[in-house]
Parts: C-alpha cells; structure tokens; sequence
C-alpha cells in the first residue's frame, strides 16, 4: 500500500501547476490513463516488433527477397501503428467522451470491432515475424541437431 501511495503523490506532484500562490492540482481519473495507455500501446508494439525485424537484418546476411520481405512487413506494421493510434485517439467524438460518462451527446466507436481487427492483423504479423528467418535458418552451414537449436530460439516468439 505503501508503494501504490508513493506513486500516487509522484503523480499528483508531477501534475501540479503552480499560479502565483494558488496551487491547483490534475489528477488524471482512471479513464484518462486507459485513454493514454491505449494510444500508447500502438507505439509500443510497434517499436518491440520493429527491433526484432531489424534484428534480422543485423544477424543474417539476407538476400534482396528476404529484404523485401522485412521492409514489408514494417511497412504493414508502421501503417497499422498510425492507423490505431489515431483510431484510439479519435475513436469519440467528442474526444472527452472516451474518458467522461457524464457526456450524453457525441459518439464513439465500436471497441469490440476494433479490438477485434487489431488482434487478427497482430496475428497475422507475428505469424510473418516468425516464419520469416525460417528459411535463413535452412541455408545456415550447420548440422541439422543445430540447426533445430536455432530454429527452437526463434520459435520460443510463438510462445
């Protein structure tokens, strides 16, 4: 309890503004950080699924197919981080209705439609993250006990 208390008097110190000598404190309400966090997540997944790809370009010596391949799979993933981001972040109109319950008037989107088409198109993703080095890994001059060594690593993504 101690540390959830901590961390929430580092939050109210961080969102204080002062005015002379009246100190007003923001406290953002649990729909606000769900809001953000929601926006966020896009960035996050993207960035974590993009150091794996360029991880590929550093550790195989990848032919003009394979590059094609990775560029457009982070092509795929840049154009599905913008278009959630700004889905989450323009998903109410007005935008203060994603995080107020007292607004009556405006709309939002269907989250359950969205949730659904970001969890098949992250699928279908992964699934290309991790049959790409499938056939780099073939073409390593390895034993193939090794090999399976090699393939089990990258295989562990799908866990």
């Amino acid at each position: 309890m101690g540390r959830a208390k901590d961390d929430l008097q580092a939050c109210i110190s961080l969102c204080e503004d002062i005015h002379g000598e009246q100190r007003t404190t923001k406290v953002l309400t649990v729909h606000q950080h769900f809001y953000i966090i929601d926006a966020l997540y896009a960035v996050l997944i993207f960035t974590a699924k993009l150091a794996i790809l360029l991880l590929y370009f550093r550790i195989f010596q990848v032919s003009k197919a394979m590059k094609w391949a990775i560029h457009s799979v982070i092509f795929v993933l840049a154009i599905q981080c913008l278009v959630t981001l700004f889905a989450s972040i323009f998903r109410c109109k007005p935008r203060t209705k994603a995080w107020d319950p007292a607004i009556t008037h405006g709309r939002c989107a269907n989250a359950l439609t969205g949730a659904t088409a970001l969890a098949v198109l992250n699928a279908v993703v992964d699934f290309a993250i991790l049959v790409l080095p499938m056939p780099l890994i073939k073409k390593l001059n390895l034993p193939w006990k090794k090999k399976l060594a090699v393939l089990s690593v990258f295989m562990t993504g799908a866990l």
